[in-house]
């Protein structure tokens, strides 16, 4: 006769009628079970929606030295920092030493990365690499061009000032690349970015043996694990391609390739040895291959990392955002129907993946349940409803989240963690209280206060018409160059100087210029010339009535000798006709054989 599985212990044998899909290793026997967490993808939200379930597995003694985590793309960032501090986590056993605990250290490291508005840090490093080497170039190349032609004087201010601006340029870039973490390409910033708040330079060498880390080769097409000091590159069918020994790889770079979202983020270059020579791949976001990262720990770490032991319990921490039914979208935009697209996709390919391990020793705990049963907050239906709605209402992204979302997503995973082990698990669960959740997090509120504000910034935000959705377009674009960012000064400071350089030297030269003609009775006419520039050179020219040039001068640079204003006579049979009462005086500014500018102006001829 088939037993059945009462609602406090998970099933040992699967559904009626359905063969068992899982390998053997996974379903669960008497005794302390060994776990394995597999954190998705979803961006800074499923980070810390895992926190939150990672807490609530310490808390009650689940994750240990023995335990296995893999992580994809957001979840991957928390699965980096628990293989490079995995020592740290671990509930103090007096619970008064919570808030200075290491536990409580590591936590606040990763809220800080999180709170810290990454992507854009990440952009302004990449934009200030670009910005710094087209400044220094434009400057060089001028000056350059200045002594092909043999204009350049360094004792000339113009040029020196172009100089030092060139100087400051090329000391910006060098304090950027060596402190600032400024790169040519996105996904090198987001390595730099990464391994300045969480890593510190660890290695894949140098972390927990039983962590692993998923990406998605672009050049192939294959799934990427890195773990244990190795890297491996899987077929479509699980066996191995391609196995190498690189205990000296950066843990930022497989954290990097890992969630490194294609649309904003080049690929990650990763170069390793195989079968006696080089071998490059260029990986993106492990969530495009497997998004909650089950197949991968299942297939590709049980084949070829070293932890295969029972008993053992698979745990699916799936942050994945639910299919909304849009019954009122007609999905004509292209974007829009393109993004609805892919979700489509998305969910099909990942209840096709747990359906292909469903059964013993699978606990899949779920951001957005799929059965109301499931739908565990407090406080009535509609409370519960409104609830999901505003956390599902958050961006997946990695920018900067605020206090009040790291409160409740993170609050929102220790409760979904809870609520699922307390039903599924034959054992008793602790939860994390909201005083043990603000000592850990150390905010200067109370969680109370935070969940008030966060429910009600999400229920009041109303989707915007044009006029304020191409306004918070403008204030996010001031947000990215105005941020409280030390690298916005490093570009945006030169970038200013040379643009108001350019602009002084180019146009105000020339308004600056005052000329006066005079004529007295002997038949001479007296030319004075103020504010003359030292550099480029200065042509006067006296323009007749038909467009001719009746007579034109170049003025000399002002010295000791030649101060300014600069003054000449010349007599009117000089002139070739007699000018009239104004006289078109036509201005010109020469750099060797080129004009640079002109400009045209009429004077009157006064009488002395």
């Amino acid at each position: 006769m088939e037993r059945r599985a009462s609602d406090g212990e998970i099933a040992d044998q699967p559904p009626s009628g359905r063969s068992p899909t899982y390998p053997e290793s996974v379903a669960p026997v008497s005794g302390r079970q060994r776990v394995a967490v597999a954190f998705s993808g979803g961006g800074f939200r499923a980070t810390l929606f895992h926190l939150g379930v990672l807490l609530t597995l310490i808390k009650n003694q689940m994750i240990d030295k023995t335990s296995i985590v893999l992580g994809v793309s957001g979840g991957a960032v928390l699965a980096g920092l628990w293989a490079s501090k995995s020592d740290t986590f671990h509930w103090p056993e007096n619970p008064r030493m919570l808030a200075v605990s290491p536990l409580a250290y590591s936590v606040q490291r990763l809220v800080s990365c999180v709170r810290c508005d990454l992507r854009n840090r990440v952009f302004r490093r990449w934009l200030s690499w670009w910005v710094l080497v087209v400044l220094a170039l434009y400057l060089g190349l001028g000056l350059a061009w200045s002594w092909l032609q043999g204009t350049l004087n360094l004792a000339l201010w113009p040029q020196v000032a172009r100089a030092l601006l060139l100087g400051g340029a090329i000391v910006a870039f060098l304090l950027s690349q060596r402190y600032g973490g400024a790169r040519r390409k996105l996904a090198d910033a987001l390595l730099a970015q990464y391994d300045t708040w969480l890593f510190n330079g660890a290695t894949l060498g140098d972390v927990h043996p039983y962590a692993y880390l998923t990406a998605t080769s672009l050049t192939d097409g294959s799934p990427f694990v890195a773990g244990n000091g190795r890297i491996a590159v899987y077929k479509s069918d699980w066996t191995v391609d391609i196995l190498s020994e690189e205990r000296s790889c950066l843990l930022a770079r497989a954290v990097a390739a890992s969630s490194a979202f294609p649309p904003a983020f080049s690929p990650v270059q990763i170069e390793f040895a195989h079968r006696e020579k080089s071998t490059v791949h260029f990986l993106t976001d492990g969530g495009v291959f497997d998004n909650l990262g089950v197949l991968t720990l299942l297939h590709a770490t049980g084949q070829q990392f070293p932890w295969r032991s029972d008993p053992l319990l698979l745990i699916v921490s799936d942050a994945g955002p639910p299919l909304q039914v849009g019954l009122d979208a007609t999905f004509t935009g292209f974007i829009r129907r393109n993004a609805r697209a892919s979700d489509v996709l998305m969910h099909r390919v990942a209840d096709s993946d747990m359906r292909t391990v469903d059964g013993a020793g699978v606990l899949h705990l779920e951001m957005f349940p799929k059965d109301d049963r499931d739908r565990h907050w407090p406080g009535t239906p509609e409370a519960s409803d409104e609830h999901y709605k505003d956390i599902a209402s958050v961006r997946t992204d990695l920018d900067q989240f605020t206090e009040a979302e790291v409160v409740c997503l993170v609050e929102h995973g220790a409760e979904t963690a809870f609520h699922y082990l307390s039903r599924r698990l034959n054992r008793r669960v602790n939860s994390v209280t909201e005083s043990e959740l603000g000592c850990l997090l150390q905010f200067p509120r109370t969680i109370s206060e935070y969940r008030r504000k966060f429910h009600g910034a999400y229920r009041k935000a109303v989707r915007p018409n044009f006029i304020g959705g191409l306004w918070s377009y403008v204030l996010g674009i001031l947000k990215f160059v105005l941020g409280r960012d030390w690298i916005c000064f490093v570009w945006s400071l030169p970038l200013a100087l040379v643009v108001l350089w350019e602009i002084q030297a180019k146009h105000a030269v020339l308004d600056d210029i005052v000329v006066q003609l005079s004529r007295d009775d002997g038949g001479y006419i007296g030319i004075s010339v103020a504010n003359a520039p030292l550099q480029p050179s200065l042509e006067l020219q006296l323009i007749g009535p038909r467009g001719n040039v009746m007579w034109h001068k170049g003025l000399p640079m002002p010295s000791d000798a030649n101060p300014s204003p600069w003054r000449a006579t010349m007599a009117q049979d000089e002139v070739g006709e007699t000018p009239g009462e104004r006289v078109t005086v036509r201005l010109r500014l020469i750099s060797g054989k080129h004009v640079i500018e002109e400009v045209d102006r009429t004077v009157p001829i006064q009488r002395e």
